[in-house]
C-alpha cells in the first residue's frame, strides 16, 4: 500500500513531467542554442510541412536569429558545408515557398513574412532553417555570410559563356558527279559551211 508521502512524489513527478516539454520549448525558443541550429538545417522538410500546415501565426511569436550569433567557427563552418549541398538548398526552396505563404497576424494588420524579416535586416534568401515548436513558438534561422545562387545558377558554363542555339544553314545541293557545268550563252548559231553542190554551181570555172 502507497503511504501518503509516496503519493505526493509521484504526483509532484507527474506535474513536473508534464511542464518539462513546454519549458525546454520556451527555454530554446528564448536562447537558442547549436542543437536548434543544427535540427534545423537537418530537418528542413519536417519544418517545411509544419509551416504548410499553419494557417497563420501571431508575430510575437515568430524570431529571427542569425546563426553567426549562436555557433562557434567550427560550428559555422560545419553548416555552411551542409549548406553547399545540392539537396539540402533543392529542400530550402520549399521551405521558403511555404514561408512566404504564410500569414502573420500583427493585431488587425496581416503581415507577410518579408515583413518580419526585414524588421530585421534580413532577407528571405538568408534563411537557413526554421524550427516550429509544440507551444506555436517559431524560430527562424537566418545566415549572412551562407549566402548561396540559386542551384540552377550554380551549374558550371561552358567556355565562352552560355551555350547558344546551333544556327541552321541551307547548303546549296551538291551537283551531281557528271552533270554539265554552266556555259556562258553564245551569240547564236554557229554559222553553216556551205555544201559541195551549190559551192560548185556557184563558183565552177567555166
Amino acid at each position: 500500500m502507497k503511504t501518503l508521502k509516496t503519493r505526493l512524489l509521484s504526483v509532484v513527478g507527474a506535474a513536473a513531467l508534464a511542464i518539462s516539454v513546454p519549458l525546454t520549448a520556451v527555454a530554446s525558443w528564448s536562447t537558442p542554442n547549436s542543437g536548434d541550429v543544427t535540427y534545423a538545417v537537418g530537418n528542413i522538410l519536417v519544418e517545411a510541412s509544419k509551416i504548410l500546415a499553419l494557417v497563420n501565426i501571431d508575430v510575437s511569436k515568430v524570431k529571427v536569429v542569425e546563426i553567426e550569433d549562436v555557433l562557434t567557427g567550427d560550428e559555422l563552418v560545419q553548416v555552411k558545408n551542409n549548406l553547399n549541398n545540392l539537396t539540402t538548398q533543392l529542400q530550402l526552396i520549399a521551405l521558403k515557398n511555404n514561408l512566404n505563404n504564410l500569414d502573420i497576424l500583427n493585431g488587425n494588420n496581416i503581415l507577410t513574412i518579408g515583413d518580419v524579416l526585414s524588421n530585421n535586416d534580413v532577407d528571405i534568401d538568408d534563411v537557413v532553417g526554421t524550427q516550429l515548436f509544440s507551444d506555436g513558438n517559431l524560430l527562424i534561422f537566418s545566415c549572412k555570410t551562407c549566402k548561396l545562387p540559386p542551384p540552377a545558377a550554380r551549374r558550371p558554363l561552358p567556355r565562352g559563356g552560355a551555350r547558344r542555339r546551333p544556327e541552321r544553314r541551307h547548303r546549296r545541293p551538291a551537283a551531281r558527279q557528271g552533270a554539265a557545268r554552266d556555259v556562258a550563252p553564245s551569240a547564236g548559231p554557229p554559222p553553216r559551211s556551205p555544201s559541195l553542190g551549190s559551192a560548185g554551181s556557184a563558183g565552177a570555172p567555166p
